[in-house]
Parts: structure tokens; C-alpha cells; sequence
């Protein structure tokens, strides 16, 4: 199955980005391949996110690979429904079940909840003339998140498929990071404060750092946890820490810290000294080799924009507590009414960068519930994990480590509202919280 997934991906890589028929052919491949193995093409749609930023054509359309694989992965699931509902002598009762086993799950119905509470905002948006990009990013970071959910719930049966769920992230965050480092040595990346930062096939570097955190998050804990895999693990993690590290993201540095600190509670001795002696080391690499960028927060560095944008941002927040302005319309009412002069170097961020008040600019009041609820329910997660050691696996357990730290991100940047944003953090929050169970310790090892 992993091998059939990248082989789509390579498939989609190789299309012609000017022509519609290759897409088309590859639409109806991907969507009879999806009718037999509709986890396969999920995970392959995981594997394409970082590349969500470099459309394939369709004609005058252009849609992500992650998109035509979950447009083909929603085909096959359906085609599959049909066939299985008319061969089945009690249709109804087929269809039943099919319903019921997305909507008991907390996760989907929680997330269906935020999506219609996103239509809604579209229909009372701040700027009416740029209802299509409110209604663009509403489809990506929480529609297509939502059907990616659903399908999860519905043809996943048991957890067999967890593993090739995570590994998909992983091999996500090694594609992105082996780009990275080839684009960084033919002269790519960004530069700034006196480094050059990478960016991959990502548009920037913070961009890049958002995405990656996830997957080194989750190896590092996975490898904290499970011995048997520190062998196989290590030199992705390696890898992605590398890539991670190379962004100069100042918060993906203090997120990854957080989960280090976190992962080193509870570890063993030896696994305590080696992600302590990591992060000493990272720190210092980071203050020689960056050491402009490390220092540059106050007096018009990071945190004063930060706090300017954090100050627009609630008084967006006092003028429309209830309904908020509408998805990505934060630019359109931050430039010409609420911009602080201080901030102007900083005039074409279109994000909060904070989850609470982005949650709540873009969804309304609704919207800063449900990042509240996340926040209380991962952190009380991550509690209990230090207390309780039966019935949670060790991929679940990681996988709430790796939500956690995205949150930290979150204080001070974009942590959801982009689409391999949002994908990636509902695929880590079914992964910690749906079907979990201790069989994946030896799925993980025999994957």
C-alpha cells in the first residue's frame, strides 16, 4: 500500500502543469486505485502537502496534489458505498452503519460543528469583494479537512492502518526537508539577518517550520518511547530536526523545546542525557550560527511586531466579538483600519499570529470556543498520558505531544489556517485520539 501511495505521487509530480488531460487521466487512475485501497490514497494525499503550495493545472483551475488525491479518495470511497449498499440484502441498515461510524466520532462532529460555523461567516464576511478567498480558505483548512476526517473514520477499521497514517507524515517531513537542503545547496532558501533560512518547496521559511514540527515532533517521541525503533528512526529524525532547525524559526525552536522538555519528564536516563545534551547543543548552534536573528526580538524585532499585531488584533476582536470578519479576511481590515504604525514593515501579514484571536477574527465567537476546547483538551491529554499508562498506545501518546507543541507554536504564529495545516493537525488528532490501542507497538515495528 505505501508503495502504491507514492507511486500516485510520483505519477502527479511528473503531469504537466499546463494541460488538463494528464490531470484528468490521473483524477480517474487515482480514483479507481482509491476504490480498492482508499488508505492508500489518503496517505498519499499526506505525502503531497508540502507541495500544496505548487498547483497542478486544469485547464484554467489549478488544484494541490493533496486535493485531486482526496477529490479521488472521496470518488472511491463513494463508488465503493454504492457497490456495497446494492449488493447488501439489507440496504438500509448498510448505509446506517456507514453514517454511524462518523458520526460517533467526537473528532468528526466537533470538526463538523467549526465547518458549518465557517459557512456561516461567509455569508456576513467584512470585505464582500473578497468572499472568494474567505470562501477558498474555508475549503481548505476546513472542509477538505473535514471530508479527510470522515473518510479516516469510515474505512479505517481497525488500526492496523495507524502506522501507514503516521508514516505518511513522516515521509511528508522527509520530502520536504531532503527539498529543502538540495534547494539550500544550489543557492535557495531565504535570506535574512545575516543567515540564509530554508524554505523548501514551501513559500517561506516560517511556513516551512510550521509544517515540520510535526513530524520531528512525533519521531522524537515515538523514539523516546518505543527502544525497538530508535534504530530506524533516528536518521529521520535527524533529518527533519536538521530542516527544522535550518528554517531559524524562533518559534518552532521554542515549541520543539517545549517537547523535548516534555518528551524528557518521564524518559529514561539515557534518553533524558541525549535530549538534553540536543538541546544544549541546538541552542548554542543557534546563537553562533544565527546569532543576529536569536538576538533581533525587542526594539522592532519579532516580539514588538508581535505585540503590535496582537493589539490590532483585539480591537478587530471588540468590534465584532459575535461573528468575526469571515476566513482570511484579517489583511483586508487590518491595513486600512487597524494597523499600528509600528507595525507597517508588517503591513501584508494576513494572520493574527496567535490561534485564540485568529480562531476568533476568522470564525467568530464560535471559533475562539473551539480553540479553547482544543487547547483544554489536549493539555488535559497530555497530563493524563504522565499518569495513566494503560489503554493509550505509544503513537497516540506521540501524536499528542506533536499537537501540543503545534499549539505552543500557535501562541505566536499560524498554527491552523492553512491547508497543510489543517490537514496535518486533524491526521495527528485522529491519530492520538481514534482507535487507539496497544497493537501499534507492533504494527509500528513490522511496518
Amino acid at each position: 500500500m505505501a508503495s502504491a501511495s507514492l507511486a500516485t505521487i510520483i505519477m502527479l509530480a511528473m503531469l504537466s502543469p499546463s494541460s488538463m488531460v494528464p490531470v484528468a487521466v490521473a483524477v480517474l487512475f487515482l480514483t479507481t486505485f482509491a476504490f480498492v485501497s482508499p488508505v492508500g490514497v489518503l496517505a498519499a494525499a499526506i505525502v503531497s502537502l508540502p507541495y500544496f503550495y505548487r498547483p497542478l493545472g486544469m485547464g484554467s483551475l489549478e488544484f494541490a496534489a493533496s486535493e485531486i488525491l482526496l477529490a479521488a479518495a472521496v470518488g472511491g470511497s463513494a463508488l465503493r458505498v454504492v457497490m456495497d449498499t446494492l449488493r447488501s440484502d439489507h440496504p438500509v441498515g448498510t448505509l446506517t452503519v456507514m453514517v454511524k461510524s462518523m458520526t460517533q466520532s467526537r473528532l468528526v462532529l466537533f470538526l463538523m460543528l467549526v465547518t458549518l460555523a465557517g459557512a456561516g461567516t461567509l455569508l456576513v464576511v467584512y470585505d464582500e469583494s473578497a468572499r472568494g478567498a474567505s470562501l477558498r480558505e474555508w475549503r481548505w483548512t476546513l472542509l477538505e479537512p473535514l471530508l479527510f476526517l470522515g473518510l479516516l473514520t469510515m474505512v479505517t477499521r481497525n488500526g492496523a492502518v495507524r502506522p501507514i497514517l503516521a508514516g505518511s507524515l513522516i515521509a511528508a517531513g522527509m520530502l520536504a526537508a531532503i527539498h529543502g537542503i538540495v534547494d539550500l545547496a544550489g543557492g535557495g532558501g531565504v535570506a535574512a539577518d545575516n543567515i540564509r533560512r530554508l524554505s523548501g518547496p514551501l513559500p517561506h521559511p516560517n511556513a516551512l517550520a510550521l509544517f515540520m514540527l510535526k513530524p520531528f515532533v512525533l519521531l522524537a517521541a515515538l523514539i523516546a518511547a518505543i527502544p525497538e525503533l530508535r534504530r530506524m528512526l533516528l536518521l529521520p529524525t535527524i533529518l527533519t530536526g536538521f530542516v527544522l532547525f535550518g528554517t531559524f524559526s524562533r518559534g518552532a525552536m521554542i515549541a520543539a523545546g517545549f517537547a523535548v522538555l516534555l518528551l524528557a519528564i518521564d524518559a529514561p536516563r539515557r534518553v533524558r542525557i541525549a535530549l538534553g545534551s540536543a538541546a544544549i547543543v541546538t541552542a548554542a548552534a543557534a546563537a553562533v550560527v544565527a546569532g543576529d536573528r536569536m538576538g533581533n526580538l525587542f526594539e522592532g524585532g519579532s516580539v514588538s511586531l508581535r505585540v503590535d499585531i496582537w493589539s490590532s488584533a483585539i480591537a478587530m476582536i471588540r468590534d465584532r466579538p459575535v461573528l468575526g470578519f469571515g476566513p482570511d479576511q484579517f489583511l483586508y481590515a487590518y491595513v486600512p483600519r487597524y494597523i499600528q504604525p509600528t507595525a507597517w514593515d508588517e503591513r501584508f501579514t494576513s494572520h493574527a499570529h496567535n490561534l485564540l484571536a485568529d480562531s476568533w477574527i476568522r470564525l467568530g465567537i464560535i471559533g475562539a470556543i473551539a480553540a479553547i476546547v482544543v487547547v483544554v483538551f489536549v493539555a488535559r491529554q497530555i497530563v493524563n498520558d504522565r499518569t495513566d499508562n494503560i489503554g493509550r498506545s505509544a503513537l497516540s501518546k506521540a501524536a499528542t505531544v506533536a499537537l501540543g507543541a503545534t499549539l505552543v507554536h500557535g501562541l505566536i504564529d499560524n498554527a491552523y489556517f492553512g491547508h497543510d495545516l489543517a490537514m496535518s493537525a486533524w491526521l495527528l488528532a485522529w491519530l492520538a485520539f481514534e482507535h487507539s490501542g496497544q497493537k501499534d507497538r507492533r504494527a509500528l515495528q513490522d511496518a
